[in-house]
């Protein structure tokens, strides 16, 4: 919109009555993204507020591990012995 503005472009919302040619547009458009900004801030601390109470409860995030210890020691032998990633990741399924 500062650029709109910059370049003396007025916006005009067709399903709202917003017209920021006018100052009274031009408070209400603000006004909502002061508001939608607000609400932003609100989600993200309430996801991150989720989430400790979820590690809290020990949930564990991020992908499930694939492989155990002595598997990724195997993949690792395979890797130095020559063998492709397709063929390693084939043998482990």
């Amino acid at each position: 919109m500062a650029d709109l503005e910059q370049r003396q472009i007025g916006f005009q919302s067709l399903t709202e009555n917003i017209d920021t040619t006018s100052p009274t547009g031009k408070l209400v458009f603000h006004i909502f993204g002061l508001l939608a900004e607000f609400e932003r801030g609100l989600i993200r601390e309430r996801v991150k507020a989720g989430l400790d109470a979820a590690k809290k409860k020990g949930k564990k995030f991020g992908r499930p591990v694939a492989l155990s210890e002595k598997e990724k020691d195997m993949a690792l032998a395979m890797r130095n012995g020559g063998a492709t990633k397709i063929d390693i990741a084939r043998h482990f399924s």
